[in-house]
């Protein structure tokens, strides 16, 4: 197993297969030069539609890349949002799901989720928890 893939199992509810899946589809992350590049190589990015010099957003994903991947970081989502109720990543969805359906709120959090991958395997750094308190 890759050291890639092992950085991302830190992650709670990204398991061996999870990750060596994601690690696949990347092939490197230095071909991604931002966060954002990585969301729309998965086809998590909302296209933007311009009139006039105002960018306006269409309101569905791409869906372009693989689908599997995107399978997988919905369910990390919600092992997320199920086991660790405290962390950053469950709070975010819980607050998207306020105020949005839930699978929009699920695919806000897989950018969020997606965008965390991104820096984990830019720095090399495993994961680091953050548990959010309750007020």
């Amino acid at each position: 197993m890759s050291e890639d893939a092992k950085l991302l199992m830190t992650v709670k509810g990204i398991s061996a297969l999870t990750a060596v899946t994601i690690v696949t589809a990347i092939d490197g992350i230095y071909r991604f030069e931002t966060p954002e590049t990585l969301v729309s190589f998965f086809g998590l990015a909302v296209p933007h539609k311009e009139s006039a010099g105002k960018k306006v957003k269409v309101g569905v994903i791409t869906k372009e890349g693989d689908p599997l991947v995107r399978k997988y970081l919905a369910n990390v989502v919600m092992q997320q949002n199920m086991w660790c109720k405290n962390s950053d990543l469950a709070q975010f969805y819980r607050k998207k799901a306020e105020t949005m359906p839930h699978w929009k709120a699920v695919t806000a959090a897989m950018r969020k989720l997606t965008c965390i991958i991104w820096a984990m395997l830019s720095k090399k750094q495993p994961y680091k928890f953050h548990p959010v308190m309750q007020s």
